[in-house]
């Protein structure tokens, strides 16, 4: 059962996904929201009510995080002539986020912007090249 600091910080968590603005919006001291955002996003009950949000959001939206991916994909390899460079950089970092590419200090695992070219050009999908 989450106390009350705890339940705001997983309301305030879901407006943004900023765990160290959240803790300090559920009341948290700001000089240490981010070590106390990390440690709260570690507490089995704080995932277990992140993780009933998703669903039931999930449910309402009639989507699941297949088809997110899906349509993520879509847009990182759509390059036709209306398709924005920025949304497919937009779509690349989502994916690499929901890949787990990125650790919570924000520093990179690994370069995921050269991976995702990679496995684009390992499929065979042709790379736009602007003049």
């Amino acid at each position: 059962m989450l106390n009350d600091k705890q339940a705001a910080f997983v309301r305030e968590y879901l407006a943004d996904f900023n765990a160290t603005q959240a803790a300090i919006r559920a009341g948290y001291a700001k000089h240490a929201a981010g070590q106390q955002a990390h440690k709260l996003l570690k507490i089995a009950e704080v995932q277990a009510a992140l993780k009933d949000f998703r669903e039931k959001a999930a449910e309402k939206t009639l989507t699941d995080t297949a088809w997110v991916r899906e349509r993520l994909r879509e847009e990182a390899t759509d390059f036709s002539p209306q398709a924005s460079h920025s949304a497919r950089v937009r779509a690349v970092e989502l994916i690499a986020k929901m890949n787990g590419d990125f650790e919570l200090d924000n520093n990179q695992k690994a370069d995921p912007i050269a991976e995702a070219i990679a496995a684009v050009q390992a499929n065979n999908i042709p790379l736009a090249v602007r003049p």
